[in-house]
This record gives C-alpha cells, sequence and structure tokens, in this order.
C-alpha cells in the first residue's frame, strides 16, 4: 500500500504513509510509484510551488490515485485544490 503526505510542516498520521516535504519530493516519488492508494496534500510549503501544482503535475502525467485527501488549514488553496480534484478527478 502506498500512502503519500505532502506537507512542509506536519506530521503524516502514522508511520504507514511516505512523507515528503517539497514539490520535488513529491513529484520524484510520483513518477517513479506504480500505485498509489491514497495522497494527502497540504496546500502551502513556503516554496514557489504548492500542493496545487502537485495535482497539476498528477493530471498532466495520468497518475490517479485511489483517493486525493486535501488536508490544507489555507482557506483558499484548499478550496482552489478541492476544486481542481472536482474538475480533473471526477472520480475521487
Amino acid at each position: 500500500m502506498t500512502r503519500i503526505f505532502l506537507d512542509d510542516i506536519r506530521k503524516a498520521p502514522d508511520r504507514s504513509w511516505i512523507t515528503v516535504r517539497t514539490y520535488d519530493q513529491c513529484t520524484r516519488i510520483l513518477s517513479h510509484v506504480k500505485h498509489i492508494d491514497v495522497i494527502s496534500l497540504d496546500y502551502d510549503l513556503h516554496e514557489l510551488k504548492t500542493g496545487y501544482d502537485v495535482l497539476v503535475y498528477m493530471h498532466e502525467h495520468d497518475i490517479v490515485p485511489d483517493e486525493i485527501l486535501i488536508h490544507s488549514t489555507h482557506y483558499f488553496g484548499k478550496e482552489r485544490m478541492m476544486e481542481y480534484v472536482r474538475t480533473y478527478f471526477p472520480t475521487m
């Protein structure tokens, strides 16, 4: 089971998650993993790229996990990400 947790500060819920802190770390893993059960994304990563950019990367590279979670507390970013998921990952 592959679970990816993207957040620059928070810890993953438990040790079963792969924790990544940056856009580059996340996309590197996404490019190598064949199947993703769950990805949980934060919006604000305190760098130029955000969790939203990870969603765009996933869409552009036809990466569709079984489940996408948005755990961000950034109101605008969270809403923007949820709208992107509804539009480009309609089976979620």
